[in-house]
């Protein structure tokens, strides 16, 4: 699969709003999440290839060896550890991914909700909790700060499942989900939504708009300024984009947000965070 760039992304990456001696290593950051994600959806590697690549990385930024494997790979993690140490920010919130990353190369499947739930523990928590550390904020906004990056994650999962199926034969939704809907294969390949996946759709956006609402007390208790902007455009954008998988066939037309969708985000984003509402 071609890797996303920065400007393909659903929410904003180190965008303008971030302060700007922040930007080097929320990029570092994205560019080394990016890499791993990559190599888990390699259709070039086998899982044997991935897998070891991974374990490389870990390598490199755990800061047990300093020099191994692919030279692009560990540029990138050799780049982030600096910048992670040197900033005094915790190295866990970066090498927590790679256990996401493994999981999708091993092609783990998920049999409750409360799997899926903990897969985005390390393949989106990470990220809040990297932004919270770099920041300095509050420890006790990593729970509400999870939550959000879940909600990302599954928005993510199920905007992209036909396309992860077709390319990858990965579902995340979990068995017993797919089995209340009766959702086989051909539901998720179809040109159409059927009237089973368009129940199940449903219920996921039920507990996507669940887990949203967990993560309003963030605009109002986040003390960065511009990181409180950047997380309310976030919120309104994950609503946009949930708002529109509510009410298109997800399966007929890819369903993406559009330009003015980031205006309109950023007003909005700019207005709760003064407010902080």
């Amino acid at each position: 699969m071609q890797s996303k760039s920065k400007k393909q992304e659903n929410f904003p990456v180190g965008s303008f709003i971030i302060e700007k001696d922040k930007r080097e290593i929320v990029f570092a950051y994205y560019d080394f999440a990016r890499m791993c994600d990559d190599i888990a959806d390699s259709s070039k590697l086998t899982k044997k290839e991935k897998l070891k690549q991974l374990e490389e990385i870990e390598d490199i930024i755990t800061g047990r060896k300093t020099n191994t494997g692919n030279k692009k790979n560990l540029r990138i993690a050799k780049n982030l550890y600096k910048l992670m140490i040197v900033n005094d920010l915790k190295i866990e919130n970066a090498y927590n991914l790679l256990v996401a990353f493994k999981q999708d190369s091993e092609g783990y499947k998920y049999q409750i909700w409360q799997e899926l739930v903990e897969y985005c523990r390390y393949s989106a928590a990470p990220v809040g909790r990297f932004l919270l550390n770099l920041h300095k904020e509050d420890i006790s906004l990593v729970w509400n700060g999870d939550i959000f990056c879940a909600a990302l994650q599954i928005i993510n999962h199920l905007q992209d499942i036909k396309k992860d199926y077709e390319n990858l034969k990965r579902i995340y939704f979990p068995k017993d989900l797919l089995d209340e809907f009766k959702i086989k294969n051909k539901d998720i390949t179809a040109e159409k939504e059927s009237s089973n996946f368009s129940r199940f759709k449903l219920r996921v956006i039920e507990n996507i708009k669940g887990m949203l609402i967990e993560a309003e007390i963030l605009t109002r208790r986040i003390n960065s300024f511009r990181l409180r902007v950047e997380v309310s455009t976030m919120i309104y954008l994950a609503k946009k984009l949930t708002n529109n998988l509510e009410n298109m066939d997800i399966l007929e037309n890819p369903v993406k947000l559009k330009k003015i969708d980031f205006l309109f985000g950023f007003m909005n984003g700019l207005i709760k965070a003064i407010l902080k509402k």
